[in-house]
């Protein structure tokens, strides 16, 4: 019985020290640095963990949270794009002197000497 009562006590501790940690990353003010990474992370990993299946997902910013769908930022940031004249995506392989493989996304970079054994290889929008 004593034993359970330690591992109770214990327990209690440990979820005290977990609550007071979880609303100081809550209710403290956000910084920048490596203290503000954390607590974004926190803030995000905490919404995710707690949001309702079917619930919008919420895009939070420094300065004020946004809610829109995950489509919407897709168009919105597809409409904001610069249009401009798609070519056929190409990259290429080639091989250095020491047979290690490299890419390079366009024929001028690489070695004169390496580019006849260069291969072009079809990228898939």
């Amino acid at each position: 019985m004593k034993k359970m009562a330690k591992g109770f006590i214990w327990t209690l501790v440990f979820l005290g020290i977990w609550l007071a940690l979880d609303q100081a990353m809550l209710r403290m003010e956000k910084t920048q640095g490596l203290f503000g990474q954390v607590q974004g992370f926190y803030l995000d990993f905490r919404a995710r963990l707690f949001s309702l299946p079917g619930d919008k997902p919420v895009v939070k910013s420094l300065d004020k949270p946004v809610t829109k769908e995950i489509e919407v930022l897709i168009e919105q940031v597809v409409s904001e794009a610069p249009a401009k004249e798609v070519k056929e995506a190409l990259r290429y392989i080639y091989a250095d002197e020491s047979g290690q493989i490299i890419f390079a996304d366009s024929l001028e970079e690489i070695p004169e000497a390496l580019r006849k054994g260069a291969r072009a290889m079809q990228l898939d929008p």
